[in-house]
């Protein structure tokens, strides 16, 4: 989902975008910048730079997908574009 960007120090990159899954408890998340390319150890691209990453385990086995976006949005304190 598209976020007001955060600018990362060192000129590493902007943070315009948040991924979140929700897998078997744990919600993982990124912060990515859509601008620049990332390249893998087996040579593919991906068309984005992930900036930061972390996941978190939930509690509750019944939140849904939304909820763990809304619990990690409110920790990160990023605004949605």
């Amino acid at each position: 989902m598209k976020i007001q960007e955060i600018q990362f120090p060192l000129n590493i990159g902007s943070a315009d975008e948040l991924r979140v899954i929700l897998s078997n408890g744990t919600a993982y998340y990124s912060l990515e910048d859509t601008s620049q390319t990332s390249v893998l150890l087996d040579g593919s691209i991906l068309p984005f730079k992930v900036l930061y990453t972390n996941k978190m385990i939930l509690e509750n086995d019944q939140i849904t997908e939304e909820q763990a976006r809304d619990l990690i949005i409110n920790l990160l304190g990023v605004t949605l574009e």
